[in-house]
């Protein structure tokens, strides 16, 4: 997963090993979190430490942008004063790697986050799908591998 996200430019290869912790004490990962602008999809941040940091991911399948939605996470992530800005990220994940909508972000602050490297792209029928396929390749288990196919027809067809 974490290749993935440097081979999409996400994360810098050379730090990979930072974020990937030894133990999962200072980690936090949450589905649905609830912040004074509304609740992000997807959270996963390393709160203290050497290496602190804070990744939203937007999932957005058979779901419209809501009104300033991206604007308002981007605006989360910067009350995380403790957080240096190169490691806030949001990714938004679609299933066709699509961009948010001018309801969800203007389309100037969009190219400021994208040039700042902090909103990405990522498509469930191409990057989800062969990351998947990648992972099959340590898959011992003959269910975890069948569950892991099936997974991958699933988002393809998205």
């Amino acid at each position: 997963f974490l290749s993935m996200l440097a081979d999409k430019g996400i994360i810098p290869k050379e730090d990979i090993n930072r974020y990937s912790p030894v133990t999962f004490d200072n980690y936090a990962c949450d589905a649905e979190r609830a912040v004074a602008t509304g609740r992000i999809d997807i959270i996963v941040e390393r709160l203290d430490g050497d290496f602190p940091y804070s990744i939203i991911i937007e999932n957005k399948v058979y779901a419209v942008d809501q009104y300033e939605q991206i604007e308002r996470y981007w605006a989360e992530l910067e009350k995380k004063a403790h957080i240096p800005v190169d490691r806030k990220e949001i990714i938004y994940l679609t299933p066709k790697g699509g961009l948010p909508s001018e309801d969800s972000i203007d389309s100037k602050k969009r190219k400021e986050l994208e040039d700042m490297g902090a909103l990405h792209y990522i498509s469930y029928n191409t990057d989800v799908s062969c990351w998947l396929e990648n992972a099959l390749n340590k898959v011992k288990s003959p269910k975890i591998e069948y569950t892991v196919r099936q997974y991958i027809e699933l988002v393809r067809s998205l």
